[in-house]
């Protein structure tokens, strides 16, 4: 294990995830959360898979996974990226990006705690320390700009609206459930790379985004033909925001992750890359003309200091 390398990969993967959601979000307003999430899987899926057949043409040696590995790595697809994804969109929807990242601190606690018991991952109390600085960080930031969002949609409307307290809750409960889905198939994923050590990071996260796809699309049939689903997909635009993110987001961001989960503990790699609304508010402001208060700075100073305990072990 090489935490080191770890750490380094799991911000490769923060900043391709800070990237990836304005071309997603940009799409989603075209043709659909649902159509956004299936179609930004299978274009990863085919870019890692023409990836790994263009290693194996130029002469690499790449180890096939055994079959255990292709089990945990399968798993955590559909139960991180199918059922996990599927809980943070509908939160997403309902009570918008910066609420829900609020809720998805929980899922770097959760997945050290799932390490803990399911992998026997022990953390120092430096690492627990940098891991609570930089949640503490992520809150205190991402409560900022939900507050500055909500007073400026108070001083634009004259009457503004109140949505039912149930909805909210319901909403609140996707992205919790979402948080824990996201921790254990971190997990899993993890468990994949202890129980074969030479597994290639190419392959599974292959293997990975193809399992998730799979039954993102499967889920989909379950509603209805897919070609309504996917609405105007074919629109030059659209086709281009979709490629745009799937590059950023789950082919290049997660490569670094799945890389980064051979290297270092499970609840390191995740509470770094859930650092990503750290980086989002700023590349938000600079894009939408919204301001950054000191409370977004202040978040962002604890979190660098977090990644630093974290870095010193």
């Amino acid at each position: 294990m090489n935490p080191a390398r770890g750490l380094v990969l799991s911000l490769c993967a923060l900043v391709c995830w800070s990237i990836a959601p304005f071309f997603f979000t940009a799409a989603g307003r075209r043709i659909g959360p649902l159509a956004t999430n299936m179609l930004r899987l299978a274009l990863a899926t085919f870019t890692i898979v023409a990836l790994a057949l263009a290693r194996g043409v130029a002469g690499f040696h790449v180890p096939w996974p055994h079959p255990a590995s292709i089990a945990w790595l399968a798993g955590s697809g559909l139960i991180g990226l199918t059922i996990g994804d599927a809980f943070l969109y509908r939160a997403f929807v309902s009570i918008g990006p910066g609420r829900t990242s609020q809720i998805q601190t929980l899922a770097p606690a959760s997945t050290a705690a799932l390490a803990f018991l399911a992998l026997g991952e022990i953390l120092s109390h430096r690492q627990l320390a940098g891991m609570a600085l930089i949640l503490a960080g992520v809150l205190t930031a991402t409560t900022s700009a939900v507050r500055a969002a909500r007073n400026s949609s108070r001083v634009a409307t004259s009457a503004p609206t109140n949505r039912p307290t149930a909805a909210y809750g319901h909403a609140a409960w996707a992205a919790i459930w979402s948080a824990l889905f996201q921790g254990l198939g971190t997990v899993l994923a993890r468990k994949a790379f202890l129980s074969q050590s030479d597994l290639d990071p190419v392959l599974a996260t292959g293997i990975r985004l193809g399992a998730g796809a799979a039954g993102l699309w499967a889920y989909a049939r379950t509603r209805g033909p897919w070609r309504p689903a996917l609405g105007n997909w074919t629109e030059t635009r659209t086709i281009r925001l979709l490629l745009g993110g799937a590059v950023f987001g789950p082919t290049l961001g997660m490569l670094c992750y799945i890389s980064a989960l051979k290297s270092a503990p499970a609840g390191i790699v995740t509470t770094i890359t859930f650092m990503a609304p750290l980086l989002i508010i700023p590349i938000g402001a600079k894009l939408y003309g919204t301001r950054m208060g000191m409370a977004a700075l202040a978040g962002t100073a604890l979190s660098l200091a977090g990644v630093v305990l974290l870095g010193l072990g």
